[in-house]
């Protein structure tokens, strides 16, 4: 199934560090967004650079030279005094201004960091967790390999706080390569000799996560026994610290527990009702059945205990989770969302509405007159510039159709092909995205919209699209009656000046049924015989019975 995407934008380079070399950096935010800046360089860069196999170019431990330094200010500024923070920064701008020096590239693919962008890691918190590696092993060196994407970042956390603490430290990247489930380091022999040099460090392999299989970790670690570390010597630091059962693969599976695992600390608020992993429901959805959560998927949100009157939701660190404030500020100030306070370590400050009903499967007058407003509100204001990739949703209905139903639909899937391909181009659409029932709250003052600004442009299915795909989700979420869902579509279309809408609802509705059955299928396998994983499987027949008929029709 098709349920994830990558999210990249182009960039020059050159331009990138000279914004990263002027920009102002007077407090840690600002600090923690320059660096990830220059990591994301140094990420897409060593790929392009070092394609097939790692290894020791010049141009890369220059571009990793400055993300260490800028991880050195951060590090500096959050526990040092404003001397050896300005040390610092003359450093990181010596640092940034030979990287300018490379022959860089004119254009560059930068891929959005998931760690930094939805999954609340901090490079900080990293910092925090060497502090503990170097009380506990006293090392009197170490080495660190992290995995690139958001471990090459993360690494250059875990050496600055080693040299902060006087520890000398080598350092390197990798690229894991190979399927999801079975990833590969490779290595050159320039590389694998400096490995090789650094017998008796401590060392450490650094990433976020692991995520599915743990078979990254496995395999960085595997390099150091390789050339010469003994298991022992060897740390795992990362996001979490799964069971060995739940990874899956088998080196995984095996291997897992023959190296010890840091942990890095969440860093966040200080919370008096975690909201996280699904607890929002207790909150919200008191009194209705309560709808499946993957909690691996879910933000990291709650009310903090300094705050009672607010809600803070991990939206991204730095730009990353500017650009989600900025539209969630937008929509509120619209009149269609929470009211937002602002943003702090990348939490969006909201304010906690007072309990409320929660809208029911069963469409209501009242929830489409607020469709009537906020969707033509958002087709207007979350316009990206671009138009529309259909093909890539097109192709999604295809392979989800597919792996569902066999060839039965082949032939309704080219029909829709060409419709889409004939349709005229359309804007594209930050898209609302989330437009399930428990998204929607009747409050005193009227419907409220709860998620308008971060999953529009996440890594799941579709990302920035038509506008038709949430007009799509209204009328697949809600049960309406015919009458009632000709009538929504001839206002909105109406609304939005679209005449066309009704037209390309024909291929994007199936396509949102499709990219709602990936999903529900893949967390229904995930999450296996629990209350949520058997909740997806309902969602993921319903919808699939949804698309079937469409499909038919």
């Amino acid at each position: 199934m098709m349920v994830y995407r990558t999210a990249t934008r182009q960039v020059d380079p050159s331009l990138e560090l000279s914004r990263c070399l002027t920009m102002p950096a007077e407090d840690a935010e600002a600090m923690t967004s320059r660096l990830l800046g220059i990591g994301s360089i140094e990420v897409a860069l060593s790929d392009l650079w070092a394609p097939q196999r790692d290894g020791r170019d010049p141009r890369i431990l220059a571009l990793a030279t400055a993300t260490r330094c800028a991880a050195r200010v951060l590090v500096d500024a959050h526990a040092a005094p404003i001397a050896a923070a300005d040390t610092a920064e003359r450093h990181l701008r010596r640092a940034v201004s030979a990287c300018l020096r490379l022959p860089l590239p004119r254009v560059i693919d930068l891929r959005v960091p998931e760690g930094f962008a939805y999954n609340a890691v901090h490079p900080l918190a990293y910092a925090a967790a060497t502090a503990e590696c170097l009380r506990r092993w006293r090392p009197s060196r170490v080495a660190i390999l992290g995995l690139r994407g958001v471990g090459a970042t993360l690494a250059a956390a875990v050496a600055a706080q080693c040299e902060r603490e006087g520890v000398p430290t080598w350092s390197g990247t990798l690229r894991p390569h190979g399927p999801p489930f079975d990833r590969v380091c490779l290595v050159d022999e320039a590389l694998a000799s400096e490995i090789a040099a650094q017998r008796g460090a401590l060392c450490l392999v650094v990433d976020e996560g692991p995520v599915g299989s743990g078979s990254s970790f496995i395999s960085a670690a595997g390099l150091f026994e390789a050339h010469g570390h003994p298991a022992a010597r060897v740390v795992l630091l990362c996001s979490r610290d799964p069971s060995p059962s739940s990874l899956r693969s088998a080196r995984g599976r095996e291997r897992w527990s023959a190296f010890a695992r840091v942990v890095a600390p969440l860093r966040g608020p200080d919370f008096a009702e975690d909201w996280s992993a699904g607890a929002w429901r207790q909150h919200l959805l008191p009194s209705m059945h309560w709808p499946p959560v993957h909690p691996q998927h879910e933000r990291q949100k709650g009310v903090p205990a300094d705050a009672p009157g607010e809600v803070r939701k991990f939206v991204g660190l730095g730009s990353y989770g500017t650009v989600v404030f900025r539209r969630a500020m937008r929509a509120a100030e619209a009149g269609f969302a929470v009211p937002v306070f602002g943003i702090r370590d990348g939490y969006l400050r909201m304010a906690r509405l007072s309990p409320a009903s929660v809208m029911t499967r069963r469409g209501t007058r009242a929830l489409a007159e607020a469709v009537m407003r906020y969707l033509p509100w958002r087709a207007a204001a979350m316009q990206t510039g671009a138009r529309a990739d259909t093909a890539a949703v097109i192709d999604m209905l295809r392979v989800n159709t597919q792996e569902r139903f066999g060839p039965a639909h082949d032939t309704a899937l080219l029909r829709l092909d060409r419709m889409a391909r004939e349709a005229t181009a359309q804007p594209a659409v930050i898209l609302d995205g989330h437009l399930a029932p428990w998204e929607w709250l009747q409050t005193p003052q009227g419907v409220v919209k709860v998620d308008t600004a971060e999953h529009g442009d996440d890594h799941f299915q579709p990302g920035p699209q038509d506008i038709a795909w949430d007009v799509a989700g209204v009328l697949a979420e809600f049960a309406w009656t015919a009458p009632e869902r000709a009538s929504l579509i001839q206002r909105l279309s109406t609304a939005m000046k679209d005449p066309s809408l009704d037209e390309r609802l024909q291929w994007m509705r199936p396509c949102y049924l499709a990219a709602r059955l990936g999903y529900d299928a893949m967390a229904a396998e995930s999450l296996g015989d629990t209350a949520d994983g058997r909740g997806f499987g309902r969602q993921a027949r319903r919808f699939g019975r949804q698309l079937a008929a469409t499909l038919v029709n």
